[in-house]
């Protein structure tokens, strides 16, 4: 999650310009979990998506396939609560695997690891072919999470091996 992060912050730093928020902490909070699609299902979600789109204090970037022999990042929310991400490492497509668990609750996900760390996820938008969500992360490095917008799509993934890699792990 933490490369998925960078490449997040990478992302924002070169296509956006940044600004300082001196709000409070407590009207970031409210701001973050506004407008939450608290019809969202388990069922809307499950299935494969990648990230096209990342916005930022009102700016939209296009989120570009890093290495488009392998087609796009992309995560995965399954039946059983785990949530899977594929980040590719290089243009051979060597990936590394990010496994967390996923809950949702009146349109906030919680991604949370085994060590009972956790980050939220706020639905805003949700149908057969667009996942819009907001996310935090502190972008311009001054101790205070900002608050990005996301859209997702429904992804079909290129053909490659997602299974090799797996043997091995315990």
């Amino acid at each position: 999650m933490k490369k998925l992060k960078f490449l997040f912050l990478t992302l924002m730093l070169t296509m956006l310009s940044c600004g300082n928020d001196d709000e409070g902490a407590l009207e970031s909070r409210d701001d973050f979990y506004s407008d939450a699609l608290t019809t969202a299902t388990n069922e809307d979600l499950i299935g494969v998506w990648a990230i096209f789109n990342v916005g930022f204090e009102g700016q939209i970037a296009e989120v570009p396939e890093i290495y488009p022999e392998c087609g796009r990042d992309f995560f995965i929310y399954t039946d059983n609560g785990i949530y899977t991400e594929y980040l590719f490492q290089d243009s051979s497509c060597n990936f590394v695997i990010n496994n967390l668990n996923w809950d949702l609750s009146n349109g906030i996900i919680t991604l949370s690891n085994e060590f009972n760390q956790s980050d939220d996820l706020v639905i805003t938008s949700l149908n057969d072919n667009f996942f819009a969500f907001k996310s935090r992360l502190d972008i311009d490095n001054d101790g205070t999470m900002d608050i990005i917008s996301l859209l997702a799509q429904r992804y079909e993934l290129n053909e490659i091996d997602t299974v090799s890699n797996t043997f091995g792990e315990t």
